[in-house]
């Protein structure tokens, strides 16, 4: 997981699921690398989240005509939503928010056209569409 791309004018998170179960360590074509990049176990494009890229364009900035002004100090808060909600079981999203100034600031919904959902998180069903 890439849990924090990102630079002054724009940020994102990446999901890069692989196809085996807890702590593994790759060795040759498994790991991907290269020319041999999508035969590995895992999805090295992966699915992310970017506000700007789903087409909210005022989201992340330098400025005060962003929702998130990223000339002041913020924090970033990454939840991981299970199943069941309990630590033991399959994650079935992960949703972004931030808090500047003492408020807390959720990811927008996408604005895409011709989706027939919009999304502010990654889920299976975000991933697909």
């Amino acid at each position: 997981m890439d849990i924090w791309e990102a630079n002054s004018i724009s940020t994102a998170y990446t999901l890069h699921p692989c196809n085996k179960q807890g702590q593994y360590t790759c060795s040759g074509v498994e790991c991907g690398d290269s020319d041999q990049r999508y035969q590995g176990v895992c999805d090295k494009d992966g699915c992310d989240l970017n506000a700007y890229r789903v087409g909210v364009h005022d989201f992340f900035g330098p400025g005060s005509n962003f929702k998130i002004n990223t000339t002041r100090p913020f924090s970033v808060v990454t939840q991981f939503i299970t199943a069941d909600g309990t630590d033991h079981s399959d994650i079935v999203e992960v949703r972004r928010g931030y808090v500047q100034d003492g408020h807390y600031i959720a990811h927008p919904k996408s604005n895409i056209s011709g989706l027939s959902t919009q999304f502010d998180s990654i889920t299976d069903n975000m991933c697909k569409a």
